[in-house]
């Protein structure tokens, strides 16, 4: 099953989308009609897994994520990267790769790329699990960090965690279903895995004669 990538549309109306014959437009499931059940449930996983296998990714309507929760999250955010460049060097973490907490401007690049990518970001990693079980293994990314000058971000984004999570397990169930899989078959495979959030900014860059890319 090719990878999805999963996008919040908002409240877009009632039903599936069932046409995916434009090479220009996305295909939407409804996750309403997943819990439903029935032909409900038929329609989103053929609408899913027919998405998947042919132009690679789908929308999700009706997700269960309001407007308030995204535009919170969205805020805290703001406040992290408007900090300066000296506190958010704090939630540098060595030896986590960029797994964990802060990763600094113009650090990561694409595989085999020479240039950089023009980004900071940030990333939550599995908040769900105390920070003793092995995802947090110091030895491997270490548990999460959290930056306490912006109050409330550590329960926002935990919140976003459940309720992304949700999302997700829907999803595989689909592609299990609709590949003959058992139901949770993909879900069960990624229990307490150590799956993250990234939280990606992209600042105004100024002319540079130095190479750099989106990413």
């Amino acid at each position: 099953v090719p990878s999805a990538h999963f996008c919040s549309t908002g409240n877009l109306g009632s039903g599936v989308a069932a046409s995916i014959s434009s090479g220009n437009e996305i295909p939407t499931v409804d996750l309403h009609d997943f819990y439903r059940g029935g032909e409900a449930r038929s329609a989103f996983v053929k609408t899913a897994g027919d998405a998947l296998s042919s132009i690679g990714s789908f929308a999700v309507k009706n997700h269960g994520i309001d407007p308030g929760m995204k535009d919170l999250a969205l805020g805290k955010a703001a406040e992290f990267f408007q900090l300066p460049t000296e506190q958010k060097e704090k939630y540098l973490v060595d030896g986590a790769f960029g797994q964990r907490g802060y990763t600094r401007f113009g650090t990561e690049a694409a595989k085999g790329s020479q240039h950089r990518d023009l980004k900071e970001f940030w990333q939550v990693a599995r908040p769900t699990v105390a920070d003793t079980h092995p995802i947090h293994d110091p030895a491997k990314y270490g548990p999460n960090v959290w930056p306490e000058e912006v109050q409330g971000f550590q329960d926002v984004y935990t919140a976003l965690y459940y309720r992304l999570e949700t999302i997700a397990l829907a999803a595989l169930t689909a592609c299990a279903v609709r590949v003959g899989l058992p139901d949770t078959y993909l879900a069960d495979r990624v229990k307490e895995s150590d799956t993250i959030i990234r939280v990606i900014h992209y600042p105004p860059v100024a002319d540079s004669d130095e190479p750099v890319q989106e990413g």
